[in-house]
């Protein structure tokens, strides 16, 4: 009995993730409700980049269809995403603001003392 739940088990764990990611296939992302509807955007103040006297926050940005988008300079597909938002901004006139992450540093050990 015990041989037949050590090869039943994984079986029956294999079937409920393809079953899961086949769903997912078919799903429409549009039509998902997302987490953030209905919600107050969080307080942040952000310099832009090429204007140093203005300052963008979440009072000025009330109102306006915006895209906030983080990226970094050694990110790929930060790279890739890049003219498909200028297109948007371009075509539907979103607001793009653009934050770059130039660094990050990640300590992976603890100094001794």
């Amino acid at each position: 009995m015990k041989k037949f739940w050590l090869v039943m088990l994984p079986l029956i764990v294999f079937i409920a993730g393809v079953s899961f990611l086949y769903q997912g296939l078919f799903s429409d992302p549009r039509q998902l409700d997302s987490q953030a509807t209905g919600k107050a955007v969080p307080a942040f103040s952000l310099p832009d980049l090429m204007a140093a006297n203005t300052m963008y926050t979440e009072a000025a940005l009330t109102g306006q269809v915006t895209i906030l988008n983080v990226w970094g300079v050694w990110c790929i597909t930060c790279a890739v995403e890049l003219p498909y938002l200028t297109q948007l901004r371009e075509d539907e006139g979103v607001r793009f603001v653009g934050c770059i992450l130039i660094r990050i540093s990640i300590r992976t050990s603890v100094p001794r003392a």
